[in-house]
């Protein structure tokens, strides 16, 4: 039996910079952790996106729990709902799952 302390899930969801992006960028990949952060939040700040902290640094993965303001979060659904082929392609036969993961999470390590 193995135990886990100090461990929790978190339900996430992966923000892609290239998906958020509205302006050419480009990020060398040797990029330093605080580079690949600022380059991140451009990338989101292209679609309104502001205010979201990852569950690490550099991470794309953003709790659930950070989408309280409804602008945030329809400015996400919006770049979502655009990737699948816009609004006309929603209508109550289908259900997309959003780009979520459920992550193992301990205080600064995600596992």
């Amino acid at each position: 039996m193995i135990g886990l302390e100090n461990v929790e899930l978190k339900p996430v969801l992966e923000l892609e910079p290239f998906r958020f992006s509205t302006q050419d960028r480009s990020l060398a990949w040797r990029a330093d952790v605080e580079e690949r952060h600022r380059y991140w939040l451009e990338c989101l700040s292209d679609s309104g996106l502001h205010g979201l902290t990852p569950l690490r640094i550099p991470s794309w993965h953003v709790p659930t729990t950070e989408f309280r303001d409804p602008i945030v979060l329809g400015r996400y659904l919006a770049v979502i709902i655009e990737h699948w082929g816009g609004m006309d392609i929603l209508d109550e036969r289908w259900l997309f799952p959003l780009p979520r993961r459920i992550r193992l999470h301990r205080t600064t390590m995600l596992l």
